[in-house]
């Protein structure tokens, strides 16, 4: 395996060589796998096919996992996200039922996987914010409210030395269960209607010098819809830090970051 250094950078296949990126870094290697004919229709690469179906398909519900948090992704969310919520859903997957290539990917039986999922590694939202919260969800699970206690940010907030105001986001989204549909040869979200369906809210801006008093975000999908059985509903909460200068406050790029506080 060789690095490419090079001004300009290539993808895919050429004289031989396969180029391609992996995380920050170009990589180059010789291209001598068999083609993609052969391992669609050779036996000898059934089990080659059964885990590219079930990668798809895992790939397939993260990225509604991440759809399902809306624009605070981008907002927020570390660069590594993307694999690390694909790799997470391909162990849900290893954890279904069924025959190998088709098994389900159900989030709804395994909550535990995503619950207090960090969107970020540096910084981690459990290392910035400290204040106690409580979360409680509406009986039909489209809603939730976030309740937090009298807090002291010089104390309970760890905001960068520039930062002089922050706010809290939070967002509620539902991420459907995927099945293998036999007919298409494809995953596909088991409720397409309501899968990635979210709601956002962000809070009061707050100054990092001020104690803050108790206060509730309440989170509510649009016409309050009763969420099935194969949905999973996650609430996560994100904070974002600003710097006032004269009447305008301007968003740092240092310690914005969100974590699931919720899943139901």
């Amino acid at each position: 395996m060789s690095k490419q250094t090079g001004l300009i950078k290539i993808k895919g296949k050429l004289g031989g060589v396969s180029f391609y990126r992996k995380g920050d870094t170009d990589f180059a290697r010789m291209a001598n796998g068999p083609d993609k004919d052969r391992i669609s229709r050779d036996p000898a690469f059934a089990r080659t096919r059964e885990n590219n179906q079930e990668f798809g398909g895992a790939a397939m519900a993260a990225k509604a996992f991440r759809l399902a948090l809306g624009s605070v992704v981008k907002r927020m969310a570390g660069k590594q996200l993307v694999q690390r919520t694909t790799k997470l859903f391909k162990e849900i997957n290893r954890r279904g039922t069924g025959v190998r290539g088709q098994r389900g990917i159900k989030l709804s039986e395994n909550h535990e996987m995503v619950n207090s999922l960090e969107l970020n590694t540096n910084p981690v939202f459990s290392s910035i914010f400290h204040v106690a919260l409580g979360v409680v969800s509406t009986v039909d699970r489209s809603g939730a409210t976030i309740s937090f206690a009298q807090f002291d940010p010089g104390i309970e907030v760890n905001a960068p030395s520039s930062a002089t105001h922050f706010k809290l986001v939070c967002v509620l989204g539902l991420v459907s269960d995927f099945i293998f549909d036999s007919e298409a040869m494809r995953y596909t979200p088991e409720n397409d209607g309501m899968n990635s369906l979210n709601v956002i809210i962000e809070g009061a801006m707050m100054s990092v010098s001020d104690t803050i008093a108790a206060f509730d975000l309440v989170l509510s999908l649009d016409g309050a819809p009763t969420v099935p059985a194969e949905l999973t509903a996650v609430v996560g909460l994100g904070i974002e830090f600003y710097q006032r200068i004269g009447t305008g406050d301007y968003k740092l790029s240092q310690g914005n970051c969100m974590k699931l506080v919720a899943v139901f």
